[in-house]
């Protein structure tokens, strides 16, 4: 390959977006793996894109445990992939909460896929994503708003006999994807 062939590409070129908000783009040469960029921060991203290992994480399914009407105390048990993690938290604002345990699923994550016993640091680079976040967000805090009110129902409940069914169907509450 001379000089000439990185300033005009050939047939056997593609193009490769590096990020999702940049209308740039570079040329890849298929066969020979060969970048031509004039930006180095592209050039770095790419790189680093082949070097971390990439965990796609799948919410199953969340389970209410345990709650109580005393202090809206719900414990939430979460399970994603091969892990299960037990949740117990406070619904004030489900919108906040679910981005919230969003969060504390791809540090699960992270924690139980690190390596702190390697030499090499780019094999504690990781990159995880959740899959259809964003639906998955929403559908987390529709679950946690009819969550609070059920719980708010019990809370509100004067009738003895129909307390524990109410208790009964909060406990069976669940979310499955």
């Amino acid at each position: 390959m001379n000089k000439n062939d990185i300033n005009n590409p050939k047939e056997d070129v593609s193009t490769y977006d590096f990020s999702r908000n940049s209308k740039r783009s570079c040329f890849i040469y298929k066969g020979l793996g060969f970048l031509k960029i004039k930006n180095k921060h592209f050039y770095i991203t790419y790189l680093i894109n082949l070097i971390m290992k990439t965990i796609s994480v799948k919410i199953k399914q969340i389970n209410v445990s345990n709650f109580s009407t005393r202090d809206e105390n719900v414990e939430l048990e979460i399970l994603f992939n091969n892990y299960k993690t037990i949740k117990s938290l406070v619904i004030d604002d489900p919108n906040e909460l679910a981005h919230d345990l969003i969060v504390e699923i791809r540090r699960k994550v992270k924690q139980a896929n690190q390596r702190p016993d390697s030499d090499n640091v780019l094999d504690n680079i990781l990159t995880v994503t959740i899959e259809n976040e964003e639906e998955t967000i929403k559908k987390i805090s529709t679950f946690l708003s009819k969550l609070s009110d059920k719980i708010n129902e019990v809370k509100n409940l004067t009738d003895s006999g129909n307390y524990l069914n109410s208790i009964s169907l909060v406990k069976s509450m669940k979310l499955e994807f």
